[in-house]
This record gives C-alpha cells, structure tokens and sequence, in this order.
C-alpha cells in the first residue's frame, strides 16, 4: 500500500538544508529542528528537535503537501518517534481543508512515548458530508525534551469505488469492501458484522468467543423457552423470537417462534443444521429478555443459543457463508476487561478438490490485554461457499470478559 506523504523520512533536503517539503511548526526562538542521524529507520536521516521550554502550544513539523482525500475514505496514519525522557505526549495531527484553502476542522490523536524508537499509529475517517479537499499531517510533542521522528505515513486502507452523485455525477469513493456494501454502492452484495461475548475463557484450548457455539451434528429441530414467565405472547419482556439459519445444502432460512415463558415450544422446521441468528423481534413493555432465553435441541438436551437476561440478540462470533456466495471480511477487532485475552480470527478451508476435508485455519491473532483492538487485513479475507469464519479465544491473564467482531460484506 502506497504511502501518500511527501519525503516521509526525511531524506531530501532543500535549497536551505532542512527537510524539503516539511516546515517548522510551533515551538519559539530556543527550539532546535534538525536532521539526525540517530535513530533513523529508513535511509539516513529522522527529524530531530529539541523543545527546551514547555509552551501551551505543540512543537513539531508539518508537511507543506497536500494530500487529497474522498468521503468515507480510510487511512491509517502513523510515526515513529523516540524520547530522551520517556512518558512525553506525543501527537499526531490532520488537518482537513477545502478547496479554499480554508482550515475546518482538525483531528489530533495522542500517544505516551518511551526511549526507544516505536511506530504509533491511528485510523483515520474522511467524514461524509462535508466539503472537504484535502489533508495536511503535522507531528511532534508537546512537552520539553528531545524527540526524535521518522518514517510519517498516510496510507489508504481500502480500495476504491464510483457512485452516481445527486447530480449524474461520478464520485469516487473509497472504503472497506462491507462498508461499501453496507452503503448500496455494490449491487447484489450486503453488509453485516458478527460480534460476540464470552466470559470464563479457557486458559488451555481456543474457544469461540460466544456464551454458546454447539451446532446439531444433524439437520434437526430445536425449542425455545425462558427461565422467566415474563418472556410469552403478551408478556413485558420478550414475545417473539427470530431464528435464521443454514439446512444441509447451506440454503438461508428463518423462522419465527413466539415464546410461551417457560414451556417450551418446538420450532416447525426440522431441516435445522448451521446456526446463524437468534434474536427478539417483538418485546413488551419492559423492552428486552426478562430471563435467559435459550434455543435448544427438540429433546432439551443441547443449549444452541441463548439471548440473555436483559438483551435482546444472542452475541456470537461467527457467520457461515451460504451455497453460491463468498465472504469477505476486510477487519476485526477484539475487547478484554479484567484480564488479557489471545484471539484468533479462523476460517473455514475446504480441501475436498485435493482429496482432503474442511481445517479450521488461523489468519490472524492478537493479543487484548485490558483494551481494544481494531485490525483492519492488508488483504481481505476471503471465505468460499459451504465455510464459515469465527474469532476465538484463550486466555492469557487473570480471569477476563471477552468481546469480539468482524465485519464482512456477502457477495
């Protein structure tokens, strides 16, 4: 992916000596700005300047080039920089201008530095509906000391598109393959997310990052009932359920089974085989599950899926990918709090044409430790027919609550 900043090392100099295309910014008579060699991470040269007296306004370097930019298009913007004194607040800003010339509005994205040389980084969303031009990126600190910076970047995440504007116009656009989906730019494609919650992960194995994973081993029929009689045709809580899901030949199919409290009632269909969806799509009064409501085996002896007390959608990280179609899933991220938690996102890969079967593989991972973290893929991956893609979990430290998602465009 190509990097849209202008000499980003700081290698070029012009006719004055100072990095060509770069000015000083900020700081007052006693800041120094310079070319180092030390610490550089590509080529020769960082940008080093030294900030002896701490000012109410940043210190730093802006890039005199314009960069221009499209709605809803993604960037992540980024830097490496290095401290003398570790704990310095270090900045990133962009700059938004329209085609006046006119400044309208900036973003600025924070970090705590430390005295080695380390890459900090952000995601970037050119909004909608504003008449915006083009970008320009400062970096630099805000504090006393020495910092070091090189290899600035601004690089677009995701591939572009044409719209028809209101006016007949084309309009170039650039977004995730699920997000353009989701904004009916893509004919015959549709947008969605899979997210999931789980607490009292594993230690040892993966697990799905979902309270409940099981599938019927067999196209089956499956019950649904709560633990709270408020959860029935013209209860408070929760009146009817919508289940979607996959037969045998991986066809979509749904059905919608109003609840009776706590006794259980059969679904019609028994061609039930892959699990997609278990949501409340009419509640009373109180708005949401007043109990656990569970969808299990016809013969109660499997829990499938449960919408908890208090919501009203079962939360599990996963999708299957129907007969005909492809996924594509271009991000994902995972959550942990009181804890840390190793996720895993995992596809399905059916080798039946090499003589071999469906394998659960690995295509990325990362660590949550007490945060969130957002991953978008250099490369999206794509999932064939009769698959499915999840994220799953171990766990690191602690005893953590686990959240996780994707999002993925179906085609």
């Amino acid at each position: 992916m190509l990097n849209s900043v202008y000499n980003f090392s700081f290698e070029l100099s012009d006719e004055t000596g100072f990095p060509d295309g770069w000015l000083k910014y900020y700081g007052d008579s006693s800041t120094v700005w310079s070319q180092s060699s030390e610490f550089a991470v590509s080529g020769q040269y960082a940008m080093k300047i030294y900030n002896p007296t701490f000012m109410t306004n940043r210190t730093g370097v802006l890039l005199d080039k314009s960069i221009s930019v499209y709605e809803h298009q993604v960037f992540k913007v980024g830097a490496y920089f290095r401290t003398e004194t570790a704990g310095k607040e270090l900045r990133i800003l962009v700059h938004f201008y329209d085609n006046n010339n006119t400044l309208l509005f900036s973003e600025i994205y924070k970090f705590t530095s430390t005295t080695d040389m380390e890459l900090y980084s952000a995601l970037l969303t050119v909004p909608s509906g504003i008449a915006l031009d083009y970008i320009k990126i400062e970096v630099g600190m805000h504090d006393t000391g020495t910092v070091w910076i090189d290899n600035v970047s601004v690089v677009e995440l995701y591939p572009s598109y044409f719209k028809i504007t209101s006016d007949n116009q084309y309009c170039m656009v650039s977004m995730s393959d699920a997000y353009a989906a989701a904004l009916g730019l893509l004919e015959g494609e549709t947008a969605s997310s899979s997210l999931g919650e789980k607490s009292s992960i594993s230690t040892t194995n993966l697990e799905i990052i979902g309270e409940y994973s099981a599938e019927p081993s067999e196209p089956a029929g499956v019950r649904v009932l709560s633990s709270s009689s408020d959860d029935t045709a013209a209860g408070s809580g929760v009146q009817k359920v919508k289940l979607t899901y996959l037969d045998a030949n991986w066809v979509v199919k749904s059905e919608v089974i109003t609840l009776n409290g706590t006794t259980p009632v059969l679904s019609a269909a028994t061609d039930i085989l892959h699990i997609e969806a278990f949501e409340a799509i009419a509640v009373g009064s109180l708005g949401a599950a007043q109990g656990n409501i569970d969808l299990e085996h016809a013969s109660g002896t499997e829990i499938y899926a449960r919408v908890n007390t208090g919501q009203n959608k079962w939360l599990i990280a996963r999708t299957h990918v129907p007969a005909g179609k492809k996924l594509i899933v271009t991000s994902w991220h995972g959550a942990s709090y009181e804890g840390a938690i190793k996720y895993c996102l995992q596809y399905e890969k059916d080798n039946t044409d090499i003589g071999g079967n469906k394998v659960l593989i690995i295509a990325d991972q990362m660590v949550a430790d007490f945060k969130d973290s957002f991953i978008p893929l250099n490369v999206p991956l794509i999932v064939r027919e009769k698959c499915h893609v999840q994220i799953s979990g171990v766990t690191v430290q602690f005893t953590p609550v686990g959240m996780a998602g994707f999002g993925h465009s179906l085609q």
